[in-house]
């Protein structure tokens, strides 16, 4: 019998984990019900019951779920289940499943689905979660609650990275990733990159043991953990690279920066970088400059003022006109780049407290100085900058 699990895990319909050899999830809390032909002496194709499913979340088919989001098991609130058995049975209508047939067995698919708690989960929402956890960003880069809830509830009890996934949602990724899916190395990578931040001990007896001897005791320990933290990070590298060679962009520019290669940031040919500034610093660093401006001004025009900054200085320092348009577009977003933003702090960096006293230092930005613009390019600069920032405004707007 096929356990519910392994059914929406990702695994291939037409096999067994016995067939395949994957640890897909057998877990007893998941443990499936009897499969619908079994249940309704109806005999479907496994098939149709992912393309079934997917239906029950909107899903044009199974594919187009699989494109962007993966299957999870938890308990969801707003599970409509006429709205899922309707959308079901259409779906089975157009496989060729109808009148009496079509209906029972989309009755019992919505209702397996509730009863075990299916749904779905976008793996963008899984990367944002796990890049806010990394780079300890004050909140997460998403603000819809609904994707929070995906994330949160498709992580452990405790919310923890250390085995933060849910073993579930951890199969349905991995097995999204075996199909090719570029988003799930990368969510993968980051994943195992969160669980090895630190350096593992042991290098030491690992060697020793490699070498033949015989170790017990704390050393078996030791050379134990690190054997598993290598075998992580070698993982980890794995689900990096195949991301990028599959043109995930952000996990380009990561491959990039960790391989000092410039190469990785050429297969950058679509999608939304989710961080442009920093993909143009890592291009700078590399020498590939026309990527970097190219991103830079991508970060500027969506507002960030330290790429606006770096576009007066760096990339547009030969345009007196193109300067001003930054200048005035960073004003309107409530900083004036021409004046002088120095702060004072103490050693380690942090604010200054007059009351406490001792040694200051002043850190920050001097002001810009350029030389003026005629009349007519002014008014040029001004209006490409109020565009700039209507087409900001517009923008948050619709997010």
């Amino acid at each position: 019998m096929i356990s519910f699990a392994m059914l929406f895990s990702g695994a291939r319909p037409a096999c067994t984990r016995a067939e395949t050899g994957s640890g897909y999830v057998t877990h007893a809390e998941f443990s499936a019900k009897r499969r619908v032909a079994e249940q309704l002496q109806i005999s479907l194709p496994l098939s149709h019951v992912y393309e079934a499913l997917a239906s029950a979340f909107d899903f044009n088919s199974y594919a187009a779920l699989c494109a962007e989001h993966v299957f999870d098991i938890k308990r969801r609130s707003d599970f409509d289940l006429s709205v899922a058995t309707a959308s079901i049975a259409r779906r089975m209508d157009e496989l060729g499943v109808t009148d009496s047939p079509g209906l029972r067995v989309s009755s019992e698919l919505a209702k397996i689905a509730l009863d075990e708690g299916l749904d779905v989960v976008s793996i963008d929402s899984v990367i944002d979660w796990l890049l806010a956890d990394l780079y300890e960003r004050d909140e997460k880069p998403f603000s819809d609650k609904e994707l929070d809830d995906d994330v949160d509830d498709a992580l452990d009890d405790d919310g923890s990275n250390e085995s933060s996934m849910s073993k579930f949602f951890l199969s349905s990724l991995e097995n999204a990733a075996k199909r090719g899916n570029p988003k799930a190395h990368y969510a993968l990578s980051l994943r195992q990159q969160s669980d090895t931040e630190d350096e593992p001990s042991g290098w030491h007896w690992y060697e020793r043991q490699l070498q033949g001897e015989q170790l017990s005791g704390v050393a078996l320990h030791w050379a134990d953990s690190y054997r598993a933290a290598k075998e992580k990070e070698e993982d980890r590298v794995r689900h990096l690279r195949e991301a990028a060679r599959l043109r995930h962009p952000d996990a380009c520019v990561d491959a990039a920066e960790e391989f000092q290669d410039p190469d990785f940031l050429k297969q950058v040919t679509g999608g939304d970088l989710r961080d442009p500034a920093r993909a143009s610093e890592i291009a700078y660093e590399l020498g590939a400059f026309d990527l970097a401006r190219q991103w830079c001004k991508i970060a500027a025009e969506a507002g960030d003022v330290d790429s606006i900054r770096w576009m007066i200085e760096e990339f547009d320092q030969d345009n007196l006109a193109l300067c001003w348009k930054w200048v005035y577009f960073a004003q309107l977003l409530g900083t004036d780049l021409t004046e002088d933003d120095y702060r004072a702090v103490n050693d380690d960096g942090s604010d200054y407290d007059d009351e406490v006293g001792g040694p200051c230092y002043p850190e920050g930005t001097e002001g810009i100085e350029l030389p003026p613009l005629d009349d007519s390019l002014d008014a040029i600069a001004h209006r490409e900058a109020e565009a700039l920032a209507a087409a900001l405004q517009i923008t948050a707007g619709s997010q």
